[in-house]
């Protein structure tokens, strides 16, 4: 953990540790009350390129032995009465899991030659999680307010924070990003209703085709042994198109976007039902060139819009929501159809 070589300040340290636990932004703000300089000693091996955002500029990094003698990297900040630092780290360096569900999160906050005037942390865990306990090895004030635990103190030179948090249940988010992480084409985001497994269509269907590849067949089959119907609401395949009109020949099969987009999603369900997914918690919608993720004026942008979502529905208010949307669609499936 980094230490500090300084006299007469505040810090404050606010930790967001992602979802999937893998990183941690974590952003400083250190105030003196006379205009000098900062050090800031890592370790030797420290990776230099987690820092996202420093400042004020002219700081350098230079090997060193900290204080106590330990070889470390130095980093020194010009002299300025405030400094300000964001990194994104490996999870590990805070991160300790003890069980299958059950984690712990340690921070020290270091100082040498002096003692803070005052010492703020702040650490927000993932709403997946839940807080079980949280102690520090200097005297302090908590505080915790649903997922956030904030800490306080005067007058000390060092402080060993500790938060103890487990999984609320094994979360589908994780188990998807544990399979997919090295995936290119796939992308996973959480989204108010659940889930969104995004999938560009290079990797499932060739172009103007709603056949899926054989290799896709494979992808698909990882995606659904992870998830668990009894505790989904509904899976909603969407097929998405750029803006370019279908042409020539393939316009005989598929007279629109509408029908191609349409015609892939429901190849996706179709398989899935084959794989032994429930019938009643699936659907197929297309909704061709209408939600772009990406401006269609450029190439790389109609390659991105090109894609097929799984919306994973798993909230009981969104899941009735969703209900009505659905039955909307299946109405006007005709008639947008024939209107594209």
């Amino acid at each position: 953990m980094e230490i500090l070589l300084v006299m007469g300040f505040a810090r404050e340290e606010v930790y967001f540790i992602d979802p999937s636990l893998r990183n941690i932004i974590t952003f400083s703000v250190l105030k003196r009350d006379k205009r000098g300089q900062l050090v800031r000693f890592y370790p030797h091996d420290y990776d230099t390129t987690s820092i996202m955002y420093a400042r004020p500029y002219g700081y350098f990094w230079e090997e060193c032995n900290d204080p106590g003698g330990e070889k470390s990297l130095c980093l020194t900040f010009p002299e300025s009465f405030s400094f300000s630092i964001m990194e994104s780290v490996p999870a590990e360096r805070f991160i300790e899991q003890r069980t299958d569900s059950i984690f712990t999160f340690h921070a020290r906050l270091g100082m040498y030659g002096g003692k803070y005037d005052e010492v703020t942390a702040a650490i927000m865990i993932p709403s997946d999680f839940e807080i079980v306990d949280f102690s520090s090895s200097r005297a302090g004030i908590w505080k915790k307010i649903g997922n956030t635990v904030a800490y306080y103190s005067q007058g000390i030179d060092t402080a060993t924070l500790t938060v103890v948090f487990r999984l609320k249940e094994d979360t589908l988010y994780r188990k998807l990003v544990r399979i997919l992480e090295k995936e290119k084409q796939v992308y996973i985001t959480r989204i108010r209703r659940g889930i969104r497994v995004r999938l560009d269509e290079s990797i499932l269907f060739e172009t103007g085709s709603a056949e899926l590849k054989p290799e896709s067949k494979e992808l698909i089959k990882r995606i659904y042994q992870q998830l668990d119907f009894d505790r989904i609401k509904l899976l909603r395949v969407e097929g998405h198109t750029n803006n370019i009109p279908i042409r020539g020949k393939l316009k005989e099969k598929y007279p629109s976007n509408w029908e191609l987009s349409t015609a892939r999603a429901s190849s996706v369900v179709r398989y899935l039902i084959e794989l032994g997914a429930p019938r009643d918690k699936l659907v197929a919608c297309g909704y061709a060139d209408t939600k772009p993720i990406a401006p269609n004026e450029t190439p790389e942008g109609r390659e991105i819009n090109k894609r097929v979502e799984f919306i994973i529905i798993t909230g009981e208010s969104e899941y009735l929501e969703d209900v009505k949307t659905i039955e909307k669609i299946r109405e006007g499936t005709e008639n947008n159809r024939s209107s594209p």
